[in-house]
């Protein structure tokens, strides 16, 4: 990479003295800005490609393969649902994931509270008799959590930063029983996992967005060059 950058630099100035460090004319102006832009644009991917990789580790811990993010985050939501219905009863949902008479949950556990452990993958079903006093439990994933898992932290202010989300679980742990403390741990597991991944999918975004301006313009200016070329060998 730096090799490549270092080679564009020396193509700039090489052409900067094929010119007279003069634009020319409209061709050549437009090839002058082209190749100012890419070499601009190199530069500043390599320097997202220093500091990035290092930041999704740490702050995202749990990554996973960037391609498959959609697929893991409807896996993470169907484990939420699982948790939930094991102690508070059906949810009142009609998917076709719900008609499955068992789910299978894992989830890892990232950073915080929870860092370093995983809770084993069990098999949870819909419990006969909601848990006493487990609706405001019910409520509160239906209209924060899962909203949360399927769009992100955009779609809720308070699970969208780990210090807001500590604060709101705590908060459960406080009102609600103690036999639902545990199932409120993998609840805050699985959001702390879903805010993992949405860092990735930006960060990956941030990584690998220069080149939609890079690429394209490195073929333009070698057509144009082309093009250059052929004027100036005919005229």
């Amino acid at each position: 990479m730096r090799g490549h950058i270092g080679l564009g630099l020396l193509s700039l100035l090489l052409i900067l003295f094929h010119s007279g460090f003069r634009f020319g004319g409209r061709l050549t102006s437009v090839l002058m800005i082209l190749l100012i832009v890419i070499i601009a644009s190199g530069i500043w991917g390599l320097v997202l490609q220093q500091f990035l990789p290092r930041m999704m580790t740490a702050q995202a811990p749990a990554e996973t393969i960037y391609e498959q993010i959609d697929h893991v985050v409807d896996q993470l939501r169907k484990g939420g649902d699982a948790l939930i219905e094991a102690v508070c009863g059906p949810l009142g949902i009609e998917e076709d994931e719900m008609a499955e008479s068992a789910l299978s949950t894992a989830v890892v556990k990232g950073e915080g509270k929870v860092k370093g452990k995983v809770i084993k993958s069990k098999v949870k079903r819909e419990a006969d008799e909601p848990i006493p006093s487990s609706a405001p439990l019910k409520k509160f994933y239906l209209t924060e959590v899962r909203p949360f898992l399927d769009g992100g932290p955009r779609r809720s202010v308070r699970l969208g930063t780990p210090r807001q989300a500590a604060a709101v679980f705590d908060h459960l742990r406080t009102i609600l029983p103690e036999g639902l403390h545990e199932t409120i741990n993998d609840l805050e597991a699985v959001c702390e996992e879903r805010r993992q991944w949405a860092v990735q999918r930006r960060l990956h975004r941030w990584l690998h967005g220069w080149l939609f301006v890079h690429i394209p313009l490195s073929v333009a200016v070698l057509v144009l060059a082309i093009v250059h070329a052929v004027i100036s060998l005919r005229y």
